[in-house]
């Protein structure tokens, strides 16, 4: 079997009715109906021949189910209680004490998650206080080992242990562009706590929502959720179109290096160029962050300064160059401050923390020691410094990418002036830089073998970006901003690149044996169609799966695919037994006879949507009832509402079937007087 990673069940038999249920029942869902439920036992049915093309329909390694029923049915409920298990189970885990990813544990969760790779089985199971992470067998309904058990964190892993273990484990990508989803506001009701200093505390009135939003922690708590939110709910849009801009710029050049520039993610449109232009404010805000109190740029501080230093380490001091080059100020400013930055926001560069930061024992958080342009203070710092710089460039994980891209154009423009060659164009106020000219230039580059080459060769944040577009059939090939597309080709390329940005993040860390690194990624895409037009929605599918085989990610990764949806035209590309049905927080799937895949689309609305009051809209049904009153009535129709009538009928009435119903009434009626 391919696909080595799935959802085979959610247990809710223990939960006790609240707000954590809502409209769900205590009972056990099943996703993956290879998977039974015997007397409260998860228990493997066998394989059918019809399992074994569903587990091949989408690719190697990829699975797709869904879960679909009416507002209120409880799809968001389900999603939300997976959320709580990953959240326990990440508290519990101990994966990291840093500020970015401090957790709440949830503790009225009474609920078990069921999954399986290569094979395998496995139970994460939260009971209050106790989580519990279990390899199970589901022929014989018995534990085989129990991975990690915690009894409020009484025993924590470390993270010697997780990395052994993660790839046991999956990662979650959640995306969901709903303005009314995940505000914390609306889960502040349950008891939530958190862990400092070896003491739990009670956090009244605190959510455990905004925990799970993406953040800087190298990607070992096994969730995020994009995109980020704000305490309040809200969306910041502009944040999240120029971090879009950054994560489509490389998607877009590479289809454009692999000769398939008309790519998958967006149709009717290719690549017609990608401009950058120069915006030393990016640096500048940056290093104004970590320089303290001091006012001093970095090329009028002194030569013992860390932010010199650093300079000196990688090669790259060059005062006079800094003073004639704002380009090169900028980049030195940029990658000075970026190095502060790693160690500020990743555990793993931790040890390195005291160069730059000190303990406030009241706050228990780390402030700023100095400033980068002020001098070291301990005589062993220049050396803990270059152990720092070492770790930094032997690290080719996301983490560093930015770091390395204003290196090499750091290092381009050194070479350039010792050498006497034209580096002026990259600082040419009068007109922007095309991506042609600076992948030539700076890295001679002409062809790509992967993304993670070309991410590399980018140029680093000092300047802004402009993705181009050029629309099929314009004769006169003017090209179209990404900032004027409509909403819903915005949105299609928004949850295409935030699934390739944060895969490809994994990726980067996947091959580093002392780093947590899970090599199974489930993808839950709610609400994913908002904004789409029908046919949007009916390729969705299609692209996503494309996309993930251009890229060759399913490759290294599995991925399991959960969508919860309204859109007849996706469940169109799903298997029945790949679908959860839920009515009134009950599983219906026993109700379902047709199967979706390749359906009908009314078919599929009568059905698998609960459409049991027909397909026509609320208004025009009344509008139609009214008129059957009048002919089903035993009074006669006025001679001048049979006009009215008749017009109805044959001119406002569009479908033909229910015309001729209405047409042969009003005979009847006729008849009858």
């Amino acid at each position: 079997m391919n696909n080595t990673f799935s959802l085979i069940a959610l247990d809710l038999t223990d939960q006790p009715e609240g707000h954590i249920l809502k409209t769900l029942k205590q009972q056990i869902y099943i996703f993956d109906r290879r998977y039974v439920n015997d007397n409260g036992h998860i228990v493997y049915r066998s394989t059918d021949d019809v399992d074994v093309i569903v587990d091949d329909l989408y690719g190697e390694n990829i699975r797709i189910q869904a879960i679909v029923g009416k507002n209120g049915a409880g799809k968001t409920s389900v999603l939300d209680v997976i959320y709580r298990i990953i959240n326990n189970l990440s508290f519990s885990l101990a994966v990291s004490t840093s500020s970015w990813t401090s957790l709440y544990f949830i503790e009225e969760l009474k609920a078990s998650l069921y999954y399986a790779v290569s094979g395998k089985a496995y139970c994460i199971h939260c009971d209050g206080r106790m989580v519990t992470w279990s390899e199970v067998d589901t022929i014989t309904c018995t534990e085989v080992e129990t991975i990690f058990s915690s009894d409020w964190g009484k025993e924590r892993f470390n993270e010697d242990e997780l990395v052994k273990r993660s790839k046991e484990l999956f990662y979650v990508i959640v995306t969901n562009y709903s303005p009314q989803a995940l505000v914390s506001d609306d889960y502040r009701g349950e008891k939530v706590s958190d862990y400092n200093r070896g003491k739990y505390y009670d956090r009244e009135y605190s959510s455990w929502m905004p925990c799970l939003f993406h953040k800087n922690d190298g990607y070992k708590t096994p969730i995020c959720i994009a995109p980020f939110r704000e305490e309040n709910g809200a969306i910041n849009m502009s944040k999240e179109f120029r971090l879009t801009t950054y994560r489509l710029s490389s998607i877009f050049l590479y289809y454009f290096y692999k000769g398939d520039n008309a790519n998958t993610v967006i149709d009717s449109y290719s690549l017609s160029d990608i401009r950058y232009e120069f915006n030393p404010a990016h640096a500048y805000t940056k290093f104004k962050k970590y320089n303290g109190d001091s006012k001093k740029r970095l090329n009028s501080s002194h030569g013992g300064t860390y932010g010199k230093r650093i300079l000196s380490i990688l090669n790259l001091l060059d005062v006079q160059l800094m003073n004639k080059c704002e380009v090169y100020r900028a980049g030195c400013e940029y990658l000075v401050a970026k190095v502060v930055s790693i160690v500020d926001t990743y555990q793993n560069y931790s040890k390195y923390r005291r160069l730059f930061f000190k303990r406030d024992t009241v706050t228990r958080t780390n402030i700023l020691r100095t400033g980068v342009t002020s001098p070291m203070p301990d005589p062993k710092m220049p050396e803990l410094l270059e152990k720092l710089m070492d770790k930094l460039l032997k690290d080719k994980s996301h983490i560093t990418i930015k770091f390395r891209q204003a290196l090499y154009m750091l290092k381009y423009i050194k070479s350039c002036d010792e050498q006497g060659m034209d580096y002026t164009w990259l600082s040419d106020e009068s007109k922007s830089i095309s991506f042609r000219d600076y992948l030539l230039n700076v890295f001679n580059l002409t062809t790509i073998t992967t993304i993670e080459e070309l991410q590399e060769c980018l140029p680093p944040p000092v300047f802004d970006i402009k993705i181009e577009l050029l629309k099929s059939g314009d004769k006169e090939k003017t090209p179209i901003l990404l900032a004027d597309l409509s909403s819903g080709e915005k949105q299609l390329l928004y949850v295409m690149s935030t699934i390739v940005y944060h895969t490809m993040n994994l990726k980067s860390v996947a091959n580093e044996s002392d780093r947590v690194s899970y090599k199974n990624i489930f993808l839950m895409l709610d609400e994913v169609e908002i904004c789409f037009h029908p046919d949007y929605q009916r390729q969705f599918i299609s692209r996503l799966i494309s996309m993930i085989r251009d890229m060759k990610i399913n490759m290294e990764y599995s991925f399991y695919i959960l969508i919860a949806t309204h859109s007849p035209f996706m469940l169109s590309d799903i298997p029945q037994r790949n679908i959860l049905y839920l009515e009134d927080g009950a599983d219906a799937g026993h109700k379902i006879t047709i199967n979706p895949f390749c359906a009908n689309v009314n078919d599929i609305l009568d059905q698998s949507f609960f459409m049991d009051h027909g397909f026509s809209g609320e208004f025009a049904t009344g509008k139609v009832k009214e008129i059957i009153d009048q002919l089903e009535s035993s009074s006669p129709v006025e001679e001048g509402q049979w006009k009215y009538i008749d017009t109805f009928i044959d001119k406002i009435i569009g479908d033909p079937i229910l015309r001729d119903a209405l047409g042969d009434m009003c005979f009847r009626k006729r008849n009858s007087l």
